[in-house]
């Protein structure tokens, strides 16, 4: 796919074929509480790097793939280390268990390339939220 003119400042165009289903089930071995160092900013503090995500998805919607993450907080350099590994095995480069082995490594000398910041997006942040409200999509 050609790479798209008009929303080249809100997509990050990914060259060449994307298999979405080993990239999602990649993405679905993401979900629990984690030590993120792998994924984050070596300027995050060391003891503080564990978060919970409640769900990941990666999936086709039209003409464009989609990741959508809910977390309770995100470290720098996080989403954007997640999709550069989505990307990866998404391309073929690693298997779909891959991402999971590199996260629970904790070694940022290990980490996949990070995606570009075009394209992500803040949607919503919920403060003080029911753990019921994590199920539900954004």
């Amino acid at each position: 796919m050609a790479r798209p003119a008009l929303d080249r400042d809100r997509c990050w165009h990914v060259p060449g074929p994307l298999d979405v289903g080993a990239a999602a089930e990649a993405a679905a071995a993401l979900v629990g509480t984690h030590d993120w160092t792998t994924f984050c900013s070596a300027a995050e503090p060391a003891a503080d790097r564990v978060r919970a995500v409640r769900m990941a998805t990666f999936e086709r919607r039209g003409r464009f793939v989609e990741l959508d993450i809910l977390g309770e907080g995100f470290l720098r350099g996080m989403v954007r280390g997640i999709a550069g590994g989505l990307a990866d095995v998404g391309r073929g480069r690693r298997p779909s268990e891959w991402l999971g082995e590199v996260l629970a490594a904790r070694d940022r000398s290990v980490a996949p390339k990070t995606a570009p910041a075009a394209g992500l997006t803040l949607v919503e942040v919920l403060y003080d939220a029911p753990e019921a409200s994590y199920s539900s999509s954004p």
